[in-house]
């Protein structure tokens, strides 16, 4: 089964649309330069790979568990970007649910 890479709209929505992206994720992405661009979507890449093999290398990726308002996702870090995403592991989707720096992320 191939995995698909989604980025949708808030929490409240993890369900979501396929192929919709948040207009807050599509400008922080366009406002990077085209290196640290290339960089982020090669770190979302290899999580979508590992996934199709059925497995989640998260202490290489730097995945880590959330806590409190954001329970139930995970967090990627990409240098001082963070990731914020969810997996749905019967379908093989992960949902991107926020991308920005990480003193701005969390709030």
């Amino acid at each position: 089964m191939r995995v698909s890479l989604v980025i949708t709209e808030r929490r409240s929505s993890w369900i979501g649309v396929a192929n919709k992206s948040t207009p807050q994720a599509n400008r922080f992405l366009e406002s990077l330069s085209e290196d640290r661009r290339r960089s982020v979507e090669e770190e979302l890449r290899e999580p979508v790979d590992s996934l199709e093999r059925g497995v989640l290398p998260h202490q290489r990726l730097d995945i880590r568990r959330l806590k409190g308002g954001w329970e139930g996702f995970l967090r990627l870090r990409v240098g001082d970007i963070r990731i914020i995403f969810r997996i749905d592991f019967e379908f093989k989707i992960i949902y991107i649910y926020h991308i920005h720096y990480r003193e701005s992320i969390y709030k």
